[in-house]
């Protein structure tokens, strides 16, 4: 459902990270472990993906709960930079992602 497609974008923006908006802010009434994945969210999602998430997505309510579900961490901490990275591709799955062919 729209939960799960919610819960899917937040955990790709896990790893990009980044953005900066009010409704993101950890909340101070968490939810607990269970009720979090009941909604879709995973223990390893972290509040700069919410705030990133409310760029995307215009429902109070989603963002609301991730806020509840979410993990602070220190963004200067938190921000690993690397000089280079491999993107290893198996060609039979290329028909699958064409978006990766163009690279």
């Amino acid at each position: 459902g729209a939960v799960a497609a919610a819960a899917a974008a937040a955990a790709l923006l896990t790893a990009v990270g980044g953005g900066g908006g009010a409704l993101a802010a950890p909340r101070a009434d968490k939810l607990d472990r269970a009720a979090c994945t009941e909604l879709g969210f995973t223990d390893t999602l972290l509040c700069t993906s919410c705030r990133e998430l409310e760029e995307f997505v215009d429902d109070g309510a989603l963002l609301d709960e991730c806020a509840r579900c979410c993990t602070e961490t220190d963004d200067a901490a938190a921000l690993e930079v690397y000089k280079r990275a491999q993107l290893v591709v198996c060609t039979c799955n290329l028909a699958s992602f064409p978006h990766v062919q163009a690279f």
